[in-house]
């Protein structure tokens, strides 16, 4: 399926990070790191036209020197405005001493971002160096943020950032994070650990941890990969859908052995989870993957430079741009209608996709092409039978 979709080239941008505080209203998180690069590492805010994809460059936070680039974000669409909640390491000689405030919030008023309120969760460090906030995820009502390191997640109260619990600590690396009403989702390397969470926030205690109920491996049929992402159906506790990329096999006749990335669909039944549908995506790794909020599609960007959005439903393909970026996209996020996906690179780039209209799995152009040789059938069979 064709799909409008822009690129734009920024001048020493790498877009790590991305999200939607209204329909049309972009944040954008990068930067060159705490590296002595010469790249900012900046927050910036974006308004993208409706018919021409065009951006304006609205308001801009430039970070202090010696502190990382954003690498997570989520946005909060709430009264009496938006916020946007992100991950920034603090100078690397504040981390050494454990001062790293890494988990920030900022408010959008009047389209201009202001910081309200920081908070460490990462432990700090000789060994903090490499760490930073790599999952920022927010609950279904934005009561609670998830912010995870390589290998430590805390819960936090939203937007005050006040710990709900003790900080959850695995001895495999983090790389995702998704609530539904009533748990709390975690991928590591080769299992999802599933987390209860008590009927209201109020009931969780800061120094005792959530309560493990159950932990998922990779599917059978996927053994040798390893867990990337997993998320919950927006609307259905019951669904969730991870991504897995293989372990490439040194004693294939290969010769260079690839990552594949493949899409699973679960369900719960009888308590416990399964796989309907598996489905490979990708001849190379997945990188980055989103869920639309209206529970539609699946996007995910892959190190071979693709963009792909899958159907929710079906795990069907819907689209596929090639060469969306000249390095791996790095970031992926729908705005809150679902109409608008904005991919971004380390290129120093995002591409602004508009999501196809679909009508049970067929997009409004399909389904006009199908009623039109339908008509120019019965045309014909009608003049057919006058002769």
């Amino acid at each position: 399926m064709r799909a409008k979709h822009t690129l734009h080239q920024f001048s020493g941008f790498p877009a790590y990070a991305s999200g939607f505080t209204g329909p049309n209203t972009l944040v954008l998180g990068g930067g060159g790191g705490n590296s002595k690069t010469g790249i900012k590492n900046q927050i910036r805010l974006y308004n993208i036209n409706d018919a021409s994809h065009a951006i304006e460059l609205l308001d801009t936070v430039q970070l202090a020197p010696g502190e990382d680039a954003p690498m997570s974000l989520a946005t909060a669409v709430s009264e009496p405005h938006p916020t946007i909640v992100c991950g920034v390491n603090s100078p690397e000689e504040d981390m050494l001493r454990g001062q790293n405030e890494n988990c920030r919030v900022f408010s959008v008023l009047e389209n201009k971002l202001a910081l309200l309120s920081t908070r460490s969760t990462l432990p700090g460090g000789p060994d903090s160096a490499d760490d930073y906030q790599k999952v920022t995820t927010l609950s279904t009502d934005s009561s609670m943020v998830a912010v995870a390191g390589n290998n430590t997640l805390s819960v936090l109260s939203y937007p005050a950032l006040l710990p709900l619990a003790a900080p959850i600590v695995t001895d495999q690396e983090i790389w995702d994070a998704s609530f539904s009403p009533d748990s709390l989702l975690i991928t590591t390397d080769s299992k999802l650990l599933v987390y209860a969470l008590p009927e209201s926030s109020s009931q969780l205690q800061t120094s005792e941890p959530l309560s493990l109920v159950e932990t998922i491996p990779p599917p059978a049929s996927d053994s040798g990969s390893v867990f990337r992402a997993a998320k919950y159906h927006p609307s259905d506790p019951e669904v969730l859908y991870s991504i897995t990329n293989t372990v490439p096999n040194r004693n294939s006749r290969e010769k260079r052995p690839q990552r594949r990335g493949f899409a699973q669909k679960w369900s719960r039944s009888g308590g416990k989870w399964k796989v309907d549908k598996v489905r490979k995506i990708s001849d190379k790794g997945v990188t980055t993957v989103d869920i639309s909020p209206n529970g539609k599609y699946l996007a995910f960007g892959a190190s071979d430079l693709k963009i792909g959005l899958l159907d929710l439903s079906t795990l069907s393909p819907v689209l596929t741009i090639l060469d969306a970026h000249q390095l791996p996209p790095t970031t992926l996020t729908f705005n809150s209608t679902g109409t608008l996906l904005v991919s971004g690179s380390a290129d120093h780039s995002i591409r602004i996709i508009a999501v196809p209209e679909r009508v049970g799995g067929y997009s409004w152009g399909l389904l006009l092409l199908i009623l039109l040789t339908l008509l120019v059938l019965l045309l014909a069979l009608v003049a057919q039978r006058a002769l």
